[in-house]
């Protein structure tokens, strides 16, 4: 025969209690324990990509400070380009000086031939030549100028190129060779 238990109703029901207690508390446990995985993977990648994050700004530093060196050198290329420039301008403007023929002792000659009754209305000069226009009353005022200028040692040949007679006045233009005389189209290369 079989005992009667009369308690094993409550035995039962406790036993089903303590499962119950038993999977709450595995389910907080499980709980906290996801928690806690989920914040430390969290950690380890913001510290990886915190050294991402270095390593790129090492590298933009780097990048910047080759794009800043680049431009200090293409700096130094044109201020040594220009400095190069500036030689050789220095070195044509001491040529041009030395070998310039139009200066104020010039125009002076050029003032000192002048007759009375002759006034000039523009001159135009270049390192070769010069074009005297003017205005005279006679045609004598104008041959003695011409006379005038080629008595000058600083003048090579001087002669009357055009005259017309226009109200009252001849008006007259002389050219003036400076230096010798060169054929068209030959170069003079001065070594």
């Amino acid at each position: 025969m079989s005992d009667l238990n009369f308690f094993s109703s409550y035995y039962n029901k406790r036993r089903k209690v303590l499962n119950k207690s038993t999977m709450l508390y595995s389910f907080i446990i499980v709980f906290i324990v996801s928690i806690i995985t989920f914040v430390l993977l969290n950690v380890a990648n913001i510290r990886k990509l915190n050294n991402e994050v270095n390593i790129l700004k090492e590298k933009y530093k780097t990048l910047s400070n080759y794009n800043k060196i680049e431009d200090i050198k293409n700096r130094e290329q044109y201020i040594k380009l220009t400095k190069e420039k500036l030689e050789i301008l220095n070195i044509l403007d001491k040529y041009i000086e030395e070998k310039s023929l139009i200066d104020k002792h010039l125009l002076e000659s050029i003032r000192e031939s002048l007759p009375e009754n002759v006034f000039l209305d523009s001159i135009l000069a270049n390192t070769e030549s010069i074009r005297i226009e003017g205005k005279a009353k006679n045609n004598d005022f104008i041959s003695q100028f011409q006379c005038n200028l080629n008595e000058n040692e600083i003048f090579n040949k001087a002669f009357i190129s055009e005259i017309k007679y226009e109200e009252g006045f001849y008006i007259f233009c002389i050219d003036i060779i400076l230096g010798e005389e060169k054929a068209i189209g030959t170069d003079v290369q001065n070594n």
